[in-house]
């Protein structure tokens, strides 16, 4: 199981200094001060690795030890999003050992390469933390977005025939396709990815789309490009020419390419679509 841990450093939770009078001034400190509790300011999003569960911890601190263990609550509010099936909270009450500063919440997402819906967000609520003020200074509310990754790249496995899975904008013809290698470094072809004829060039099948993959995150970049002919849904209106540009992942640890693609022609847009396929 992969486990992933982001700790808030003690020192990031804000001490309050009450001064009044010189002698009723109060300087808070580690072992006398009054305690302060709070997540991170910023939550770290949910990992999602389609080969194997994946433990995300986050950290709950306080700004003082003590000489005994100290109880932390946190809840799932309901404004979630973020379908129960998609994480297991291992226990929302953990334990800050006696003269530590931190406790870690686990929640785990299993291993799947089903992933939940884009923006989906799973709001962790700090609750109570025993024998400390919750923070003024500190999210009491964390939302937590989600990414979805896998171990490695692996370049050498993206050529091959391919499947299509998803096409929200419903343009292609083909049921499966090829990739290929090139033209450039990290650069692959989807060789007539719509299947579509080209008018313009005698009917020939030839709407390649070129995009590239950044080999240490998967990311794939597709810039814009010719990829499909409006005719071949009869032509009227007579839009002509249609290009994509886009952005997506490959997910080679489960042969599986997902590409967002905005659709254009000389008109205008028709906006962004999901495109996803598997290799066979």
């Amino acid at each position: 199981m992969k486990k992933l841990l982001y700790k808030l450093p003690v020192l990031l939770l804000l001490l309050a200094t009450v001064i009044g009078c010189e002698e009723d001034k109060v300087i808070y400190d580690v072992d006398n001060g009054q305690s302060f509790a709070g997540f991170q300011s910023t939550a770290n999003p949910l990992v999602f690795n389609p080969v194997a569960d994946t433990e995300n911890r986050y950290t709950v601190a306080v700004s003082t030890r003590s000489s005994m263990d100290r109880q932390v609550v946190v809840s799932v509010d309901e404004s979630s999003t973020l379908g129960t099936s998609f994480y297991n909270i291992d226990n929302t009450t953990v334990t800050i050992p006696a003269g530590e500063f931190s406790a870690d919440v686990i929640i785990t997402t299993p291993a799947s390469d089903v992933f939940p819906a884009s923006g989906s967000v799973l709001n962790l609520n700090l609750e109570t933390v025993e024998g400390s003020e919750l923070s003024t200074f500190n999210p009491l509310t964390q939302e937590i977005g989600f990414t979805v990754e896998c171990p490695t790249v692996d370049l050498a496995s993206i050529p091959g025939t391919y499947a299509f899975t998803v096409d929200e904008f419903g343009f292609v013809l083909n049921s499966e396709f090829e990739i290929v290698e090139g033209p450039g470094e990290n650069e692959f072809t989807m060789v007539n990815l719509s299947g579509h004829p080209n008018p313009d060039a005698g009917g020939e099948m030839n709407y390649d789309v070129v995009f590239s993959i950044n080999p240490s995150t998967g990311s794939i970049t597709v810039p814009k490009q010719e990829a499909w002919h409006y005719d071949t849904f009869g032509g009227d209106p007579d839009y002509g020419v249609g290009s994509v540009e886009g952005s997506g992942r490959a997910l080679t640890c489960i042969s599986q390419i997902t590409l967002n693609l905005t659709h254009t022609v000389e008109a205008g847009s028709f906006g962004t679509y999901r495109l996803q396929f598997v290799k066979n």
